[in-house]
């Protein structure tokens, strides 16, 4: 079903993820897709509409998005060819595309007339079309709006922002013309404001290739004037002193985005061989030819890299060099075999070897346990030294790739250090590092490698991630780039979530079989709830939980535990870990040593007036009890219009809770000292936090705000505090 994907976008294979759902439809019929996009033919696991008139299904609902691909319940490729060859008209009598003599020897020839033929027919013939019944028509609008709707669901579903494929060619056209400039003097620099101005004027977004060579300054205002206005902007590292690129590593990385576009979208002629393009091949080593070192040595191989593994232990390095993996682990052997017998893997017992013979170092040597729990870091540090006095006499910008599993203090504190210092160079500047996560599981490996969810590269500069990303260029895995402190603490998380899980399942479990419930049946069910159990919802830091259901039901559960005799004490410290945030929540209001606060939301959530079990309501009355002069902004209630137990609760909870209610934000803003935000906001209500003044303190337990939103000092419980002399964060 992918062909019409790739027809139309014109890209690599490799990017397209869309599969069909299984049960589709005996007989085909209309569905929607979308606002507006109407489609036609065979539907999953229901019966479409015989009309296009009146309620269609949504297609869009019906959409599976999971491991970077998207799972439609129509088969494109199928929908689109009914749409081209107007289908949709057999047997049925919609406007006047199926009447008459004309129409039926229309429909005679047409199979062998072309689309772009088609379209000028239609028009001709039918006269007013865009008034004719079916929606968007002519249909290649139609057309459009469905493959475009599924990039945007691959685009999604991989968590990018942009197109990850060059896309020349929109709207069916068999070709295309680029248009750059080429800026190399001052002069042209200048000009390059009236040359945007020339070419809006033609309609042309044309690519800007900056090429200061030493001549002129390129300011980073000077570049932003040229992307605001909607061209691309490139500033090119051309020195014209014999070398075209830095080292080799960025050599190889710049190299490898003309060849890869040159295979995928360019004609080759039969006399065209490889070695008319560039080596895009790396140069790495890999330290520690342990499980993960070895299935990552292999793989890295088969993408067409030259791989050294390096081990202390003779028995790894000879079985590779033998052609044997050191260990089992299902295709690995073979995988080995073949990248030695092809020359591009080999191991050795030598650093220093691995070192001068390769542009980037993967670190995967093991971090065994103390008895305390810490971590060992004896046999990364003896690595790292080694790298860092390699590196002292080189010339050459070189990336180390820590992917053994770490917590950021380790490699903050001790390991970069150790890079400095024996290297007598600065990371950042001429050595890069980067943490690089994995995620192999053993007797999968090798399709967890080619199969990831991401791949996550934690740079201390943009040059060392360009490097690590150029590694796994031809994997189909999504790229998420950020700093390697959020990639180590990724990796632990994830690993901390999925051991939550299996023992929150096997709670769940023993707690059912005492109730005589099957547990595997029950959280079968439990997990089709894709909205609310298995999402996003609910996983991102924020304020306590609370309402009349999660504290009371929980409650239930854990007297239930108590009666019969079972441990359970996952389910059983939930209720406990919510006092602690709660409390957490209090010291960080105290430590702003401040006495006026201003409490935005009291019911438990947003848009309703219940206050049962209401963290904000806890909060609150805590505050109150520590002596702080508290006023409140709740929109949601007022005098006389709560009733019953929600009326009680709050009385009895804050016994003068009228007096202490305000009006407006403004209102509580000019009581404050410190806004504290237990809500979601409104679009119109966020707007009042940038007129706070700079002595005040807004601390934002939902995260609803963004610093940036905020006038005073912004705090929240996930975000590090920082001195506002210094600019660093305080940890």
């Amino acid at each position: 079903m992918n062909q019409t994907f790739l027809e139309y976008f014109r890209c690599p294979e490799r990017y397209v993820r869309l599969r069909v759902k299984d049960g589709l439809s005996e007989n085909s019929g209309f569905f929607r897709f979308g606002q507006g996009v109407v489609g036609y033919g065979k539907y999953a696991h229901h019966r479409p509409a015989d009309s296009p008139r009146g309620q269609l299904l949504d297609a869009w609902a019906d959409v599976d998005c999971a491991s970077g691909s998207v799972c439609l319940p129509f088969d494109l490729d199928e929908v689109v060819e009914n749409l081209r060859l107007e289908r949709y008209t057999e047997d049925r009598q919609y406007g006047s595309s199926g009447n008459g003599l004309i129409a039926r020897v229309y429909y005679a020839f047409r199979p062998f007339l072309s689309v772009a033929f088609r379209r000028h027919l239609q028009r001709a013939y039918l006269g007013d079309w865009s008034k004719i019944a079916f929606p968007n028509w002519p249909v290649d609008h139609t057309v459009d709006s469905i493959v475009r709707g599924s990039m945007q669901l691959l685009l999604r579903t991989q968590q990018l922002d942009r197109i990850p494929f060059i896309w020349f060619w929109p709207d069916g056209a068999s070709s295309g013309a680029i248009m750059t400039h080429d800026v190399e003097t001052a002069a042209g620099r200048d000009f390059c404001a009236s040359l945007m101005t020339l070419n809006e004027s033609f309609g042309i977004t044309a690519s800007f290739q900056i090429v200061p060579e030493d001549r002129y300054e390129v300011s980073e205002k000077f570049l932003d004037s040229i992307r605001k206005r909607g061209f691309e902007v490139n500033v090119q590292d051309l020195n014209h002193d014999g070398r075209l690129y830095k080292d080799r590593s960025e050599f190889a990385r710049r190299a490898d985005q003309i060849n890869d576009y040159g295979r995928q979208n360019c004609p080759r002629s039969q006399n065209d061989t490889d070695e008319t393009t560039y080596r895009s091949d790396m140069r790495v080593s890999v330290f520690g030819v342990g499980y993960v070192g070895c299935v990552t040595a292999a793989c890295l191989a088969r993408e067409g890299h030259c791989v050294i593994g390096v081990d202390v232990d003779p028995f790894k390095v000879q079985s590779i060099n033998e052609g044997r993996s050191p260990f089992f682990e299902p295709g690995l052997d073979e995988l080995v075999c073949d990248m030695v017998t092809s020359g591009r893997l080999r191991a050795t017992v030598d650093h220093a070897d691995a070192v001068r013979n390769s542009d980037i170092a993967l670190i995967c040597v093991g971090t065994p346990t103390n008895s305390n729990g810490s971590i060992r870091l004896e046999y990364l540090r003896h690595v790292f030294t080694s790298i860092a006095k390699e590196l002292r006499e080189s010339a050459d910008y070189y990336v180390v790739a820590l992917r053994s599993t770490v917590l950021p203090p380790a490699f903050e504190d001790e390991l970069i250090p150790l890079l400095e210092k024996h290297s007598g160079k600065s990371v950042g500047e001429h050595i890069g590092f980067v943490y690089n996560p994995e995620f192999l599981r053993e007797g999968v490996a090798l399709k967890d490698f080619h199969d990831a969810p991401w791949t996550i590269i934690g740079s201390t500069d943009s040059r060392a991630g360009d490097v690590v990303a150029a590694l796994y260029r031809n994997l189909s895995a999504p790229f998420v780039r950020t700093d390697p402190k959020t990639a180590a603490l990724v990796k632990y998380f994830s690993n901390a979530f999925h051991a939550l899980k299996v023992t929150f399942g096997n709670e769940v479990g023993s707690f059912c079989r005492e109730l005589g419930v099957d547990g595997t049946e029950m959280m079968e069910i439990v997990c089709q709830d894709m909205k609310l159990n298995i999402s996003p919802r609910y996983l991102k830091p924020g304020f306590a939980f609370g309402g009349s259901c999660l504290p009371k039901d929980l409650r239930a559960l854990v007297s239930e535990v108590g009666k019969r005799g079972l441990n359970l004490p996952v389910l059983e410290s939930v209720l406990r870990s919510n006092e602690v945030h709660l409390e957490n929540c209090i010291k960080m209001v105290a430590a702003t040593a401040k006495r006026r606060v201003g409490l935005v939301g009291l019911s438990f959530k947003a848009g309703t007036d219940d206050l049962r079990e209401s963290p904000g309501v806890e909060l609150a009355e805590r505050l109150i009890g520590k002596g702080f002069d508290l006023r409140i902004y709740e929109p949601s209630i007022a005098p006389g219009k709560l009733h019953g137990t929600n009326l009680s609760f709050i009385e009895r909870s804050i016994p003068h809770v009228w007096k202490l209610l305000v009006g407006s934000l403004d209102e509580l803003m000019q009581h404050a000292e410190v806004m504290v935000v237990t809500q979601v906001l409104t679009r119109e209500d966020r707007r009042f936090f940038k007129a706070m003044k700079n002595a005040q303190v807004c601390i934002d337990l939902v995260r609803t705000l963004s610093a940036e939103e905020v006038g005073a000092e912004y705090r929240a419980m996930d975000v590090p505090m920082r001195d506002p002399e210094l600019n660093v964060s305080m940890l």
